[in-house]
This record gives structure tokens, C-alpha cells and sequence, in this order.
């Protein structure tokens, strides 16, 4: 974001030295420059106060110096010349730069004075208190336009020695930088349109208070104490205001001619409706041709003779019709009640047909049902046949196994066993016990698995 020049000026606006020119020595006043090429600022022209750049603060001005010129018979006497010390405004004072010291005059040391002899520079501070440093920058809106903020602090300088030491020329400088650590002060303006200005500066000043209390500025050799946002309206809603009022002129001036459009359209539609009541209404049409003179008295007592006969006979008309419509209107409600019943009845058979169906369909679901639950109950009987069926196989097949081990171990030498009985048994071929699983073969002569026998002792 750029800073507005017009509130506060950079550190290369502090006033330079104007005292040598080219080898010359400046006139007393700076404004009185004489003819001929000079690059460099003037001072500005104090009657040309409101045309001129804001001052810096709180150093005015800063001048470099050189060895002051050697006076006197022999020359040993250095001695500074009255246009080489400053002038300075009652809440100014001047700081000499001798070396690494500073020292601070309010304009109260000499010209022969070694201080002023042995200086190198000298600054113009300014330490009025409270004084007014503003900054302004730029931010954008919601709807592509610049809102221009103005923030004004209120400052005062403490020690001048410690401003001119760290170069603070302008407290304007390290305050918009204060203001750049927050970068989400110059985003705000995104949420908010250009019409929105009101709400923004309100916003605006609650988030810079905020800042400076969590964060206060700091600024050596100065303090600051509080501050203010404003917010400039921008050119587009002055040119909106300008078109709104001039809209709302013309609008007005639209309203009054409609009214009296309205006004003569109204008394034209009345005309209208009185003219179209009369050409309606014969008594009117009547009423007014008597009060006009267009006919006498039995003339009009005759048409109105006329016109009650008419009406009388139009009435007992309309009532013949009416009688007519009503029995008409009769016949056709039986009719539609004739219907109706029909209609019910027809749905009530339907009704009692669809319901028998539906027990007939029932009666057979559930016969359906019955021999669907007597074949799963066959599958299911069939299915734990085929399981035991393979239980039982698969337990001879380890019976088989069995005995060919207890054969290979010589478990049956010693043992006389039918074994055509055995393999009957095992099959399940007469009706005695069969070998299940859980069975196992009884050898009450020789040793159970495992173990060694006599014989395998006697061959170790």
C-alpha cells in the first residue's frame, strides 16, 4: 500500500543544508536564492500555507557543517556565522552533533561557543506535545474500488536526542510500517462494497484500536497515545449522490405529471361511466331527459307507465324461468343420484369378487406352503442321511487305516482275529453292533499304540 503524500513526507523531504552552493555561501534566507541553476528543494513559501507539503516530524530539518572559517588578526580564533545556527519556533530546539555526543540548545549557545565550533550537524526537532502525525494508504473494496484510509496519530517526543541518534526523521514512516505488521487491516475492505463505507470505517477504527492495544507502537525517543481512521468518501459515491438527487428530481417531476395524467384520466373514466350507467339504465336515460326540458310531464309519466308494464312482465318471465330451472336442476340431481347408486353397487359386487379371489388365492398359497415345508423337510432328512452316511464311510476308511497300522506294527501276530468278521462288522453287513466312530477294536493280548513289546525288547 502507497502512503498519501499530502499527510506525511518521506526522509528525503527533510529540509538539506542551503548554506553552500557551488563553492558559495547561501543567502540568510533560503527563499532568496539568487539567479541561476540550483538543484535542490526550497523552503516553502509561508503565505502558501494550505498549497504546501505537511512538515516532517519530529525532525524539521537536518544540516551538515563544515569547519567554520578561522576570524581574528592571526586567524586562530574559528567562530560560526549567525546564518550557520538554525531559527527555530518556540516548541523547536536544536541538537548539535560533536563526535558521538549530542547535545541539545534551545538556541540559547553562541556562535564562538565550542560546541557550535566543533559540530558536525545539527537537527531541528520539533517537541510540541500531542502533535497530530497522520498516514493514509489505500485499500480495496469488494467491488473493485480504492477505499483511502486516513489514520491520525497523537505523538509526542520524550528524548530529542534519542530521535536524532536513531534517525526518526518522520514518525510517519515507522508508523505505516506499524500498520503493514496487521496485514489483515488492508484486507477489511474486501467484505465490504463501496457503499459500504460507513460500516467499514466503523470497522475499521474497532480493529486499529484493538491493534494498538495488543500491540502498542513503539518508536524511540517518542510515545503515542491514541489515534483516529477516518475513511475519505470516494469520488463514485459523490457522483452517485449527485445522480440520486438529480433521479429523485426527476422522479418527482414524473410523479406530478403522471398525477395530473391520472388526475384527467379519472375524470374522463367517471364522464365514461356516467354516460355508460345512462345508456344501462332507461330510468336514468329518463330521469335525465325529463330534468333537461326534453319532454313534458305525460310524456314522461306515460314512459314510465311503460317502462314499470316492462318490468313487471319481464319479472314474471324471469320467474317462469326460474321455476323451469329448478326442476330441471331436480331431475338432474335424481339422475346423478340414479348413477351413483348404480355405480356403488357395481363396486360392491366387484368388490365381493375381488375378496373371493383372494381367499381362493390363500387356500392355495397355504397348500403351496404345506408341500414346500414337507419337501424341505425331505431334503432336510436326505441331506443328514447323505452326512451320516459319509460319517459312517469315513470312519470305516479309518478303521481300515487302523488296522493296517496295528498289522504293520505286528500288533496282529499274536492275535487270532476273524477277519472276515471283523471286515462284516466294519461294513455293517449283519445285524450285531457296527463300528462307529467312537468304537475302537479291543486287543486284550498286545500293547496300545506306542508302546514297545516284549519281542522289540528282546531283539535291542
Amino acid at each position: 500500500m502507497s502512503t498519501d503524500s499530502s499527510w506525511f513526507n518521506s526522509a528525503d523531504a527533510v529540509r538539506p543544508d542551503y548554506r553552500v552552493r557551488d563553492g558559495q555561501r547561501a543567502p540568510a534566507d533560503p527563499r532568496a536564492v539568487p539567479d541561476g541553476p540550483f538543484i535542490g528543494p526550497t523552503l516553502p513559501d509561508r503565505g502558501a500555507a494550505s498549497r504546501e507539503r505537511a512538515p516532517s516530524y519530529p525532525i524539521v530539518a537536518q544540516y551538515e557543517l563544515g569547519d567554520p572559517e578561522r576570524r581574528g588578526p592571526l586567524g586562530l580564533v574559528k567562530r560560526r556565522q549567525l546564518e550557520d545556527i538554525p531559527k527555530i519556533k518556540p516548541h523547536e530546539l536544536l541538537v548539535w552533533r560533536v563526535g558521538s555526543r549530542y547535545v541539545v540548545d534551545r538556541r540559547e549557545l553562541r556562535a564562538h561557543d565550542d560546541i557550535l565550533v566543533r559540530a558536525s550537524s545539527v537537527s531541528v526537532v520539533s517537541v510540541r506535545p500531542d502533535t497530530e502525525v497522520g498516514v493514509s494508504f489505500e485499500i480495496d473494496s469488494e467491488d473493485a474500488a480504492k477505499f483511502v484510509v486516513k489514520v491520525t496519530f497523537i505523538c509526542s517526543v520524550l528524548d530529542a536526542v534519542v530521535v536524532v541518534r536513531d534517525g526518526q526523521v518522520n514518525a510517519a514512516d515507522a508508523l505505516i510500517a506499524y500498520l503493514r505488521g496487521y496485514q489483515d487491516l488492508f484486507n477489511l475492505g474486501l467484505n465490504y462494497p463501496i457503499k459500504a463505507i460507513n460500516r467499514l470505517r466503523t470497522e475499521m477504527a474497532v480493529q486499529v484500536k484493538s491493534y494498538m492495544t495488543l500491540r502498542p507502537p513503539k518508536i524511540p525517543g517518542m510515545v503515542i497515545t491514541s489515534a483516529t481512521v477516518q475513511i475519505e468518501t470516494p469520488t463514485v459515491l459523490v457522483d452517485i449522490g449527485k445522480l440520486a438527487d438529480e433521479q429523485l428530481i426527476e422522479l418527482q417531476r414524473q410523479h406530478h405529471a403522471a398525477l395530473l395524467d391520472s388526475n384527467e384520466q379519472a375524470h374522463i373514466l367517471n364522464k365514461a361511466n356516467r354516460m355508460d350507467a345512462i345508456s344501462r339504465d332507461p330510468r336514468t336515460a329518463l330521469d335525465l331527459a325529463y330534468a333537461d326540458g326534453g319532454m313534458d310531464s305525460p310524456q314522461y309519466a306515460e314512459r314510465l307507465q311503460q317502462m314499470d308494464e316492462s318490468r313487471q312482465q319481464r319479472d314474471r318471465m324471469d320467474a317462469l324461468t326460474a321455476i323451469s330451472r329448478q326442476q330441471e336442476l331436480e331431475d338432474r340431481s335424481r339422475q346423478r343420484q340414479y348413477e351413483l347408486e348404480d355405480r356403488a353397487t357395481a363396486r360392491q359386487h366387484e368388490l365381493e369378487d375381488r375378496a373371493d379371489r383372494w381367499q381362493y388365492e390363500e387356500v392355495q398359497w397355504t397348500r403351496e406352503e404345506r408341500r414346500a415345508r414337507v419337501e424341505w423337510k425331505h431334503a432336510r432328512d436326505e441331506a443328514k442321511w447323505k452326512d451320516e452316511l459319509e460319517g459312517r464311510r469315513a470312519q470305516v476308511n479309518a478303521n481300515i487305516e487302523l488296522l493296517k497300522l496295528y498289522a504293520a506294527n505286528g500288533h496282529l501276530d499274536t492275535f487270532n482275529a476273524d477277519i472276515e468278521d471283523i471286515v462284516r462288522r466294519i461294513h455293517g453287513d449283519h445285524g450285531g453292533p457296527q463300528l462307529t466312530a467312537g468304537d475302537r477294536p479291543e486287543l486284550p493280548d498286545g500293547p496300545r499304540f506306542g508302546e514297545r513289546g516284549p519281542e522289540a525288547d528282546r531283539e535291542r
